[in-house]
């Protein structure tokens, strides 16, 4: 199974528009070995398990990790919550970003990718600037991004997981996994794939979508 790891906080409608991406995603390609997990800090703007439970995702293909509504916004504790949901040691761990359109061939691309105690991936998005989406994709690919990482479960925790007591914010937690990935002997594939983009935001909320 490759696990699609996402937190979010009062993201509604990126989380709608992420929630009705991967159930085409699954529609379209047939692959029932697919799961969203989505840590929430008690977002006040969704519904999640009742936008999840009106999608066409089967009730084992999503997960939902909840944390108080008044804990600060750490993106490493998320992840590895979202990583402690998942159970089999042989399953696909890919940490992701809310704002994305991901292609339909992406997870297959990450199973091909992953090698367990011996390769993890990091696909390299093209992120739109303002104004632009999957239409018009005007952008640059984001060569120096590290946040999305796909590995085996079994991989990441033998890495000691994420460094929940150094990254109390968001940013650079990424880096610091992938040290621990490459100081493990592990190779790290990166490869730009087409149609897999990044939509500008300003901050976390109700931005409009463009798709």
């Amino acid at each position: 199974i490759v696990n699609i790891i996402v937190p979010l906080k009062n993201s509604g409608r990126w989380a709608t528009y992420l929630i009705r991406n991967v159930a085409e995603i699954v529609s379209k390609t047939r692959d029932r070995k697919i799961r969203l997990v989505i840590i929430d800090y008690e977002s006040t703007d969704v519904d999640l398990q009742a936008t999840l439970k009106r999608s066409s995702l089967l009730p084992y293909m999503y997960t939902v990790v909840t944390i108080p509504r008044d804990t600060p916004f750490r993106r490493a504790q998320a992840l590895q919550l979202g990583a402690d949901a998942v159970k089999e040691n042989n399953s696909i761990l890919f940490f992701c970003d809310l704002h994305l359109k991901i292609p339909d061939n992406l997870v297959e691309i990450v199973r091909k990718h992953c090698v367990k105690g011996k390769m993890a991936f990091n696909p390299v998005v093209l992120r739109l600037r303002c104004g632009n989406y999957p239409k018009v994709p005007f952008g640059y690919w984001e060569n120096l991004g590290f946040g999305l990482l796909a590995l085996f479960k079994s991989d990441f925790d033998r890495v000691g997981g994420m460094n929940v007591d150094g990254f109390k914010g968001w940013g650079g937690e990424d880096w610091e996994l992938l040290d621990r990935v490459l100081e493990s002997q592990m190779e790290v594939e990166r490869l730009k794939i087409p149609e897999f983009y990044h939509f500008y935001h300003t901050s976390y909320s109700n931005s409009r979508v463009l798709a």
